[in-house]
């Protein structure tokens, strides 16, 4: 079950749901590409099934707490779990400059 609501009416945003089979319930996604990796996971033999932002995490960088969600938890057959974060190419970085900030 995700922790944060990711489809609001705040947003000009394209987000929505997908229809889960591997889940038995529509699942939330924030962007296009989420989705369609959202498709992959359902088409994957080995994902049993998978939650969007499953946990928050809060940590401390520079001084100052920060709150992290991650994008995907996927179970796979054999029991192990992957974690994946789901961007676009060049958005790490982005990463790379948020030291900066704190």
């Amino acid at each position: 079950m995700a922790v944060r609501n990711v489809v609001t009416r705040r947003s000009c945003h394209f987000r929505g749901f997908f229809p889960s089979l591997k889940n038995g319930k529509s699942i939330p996604w924030e962007s296009q590409l989420e989705g369609y990796f959202l498709s992959l996971l359902e088409l994957s033999p080995q994902v049993f099934r998978y939650e969007v932002q499953p946990s928050k995490e809060t940590f401390e960088m520079g001084g100052y707490s920060a709150i992290y969600y991650p994008d995907v938890r996927a179970v796979l057959h054999d029991g192990t779990e992957q974690w994946f974060e789901v961007k676009p190419v060049g958005a790490d970085a982005e990463l790379t400059q948020l030291p900066r900030f704190y």
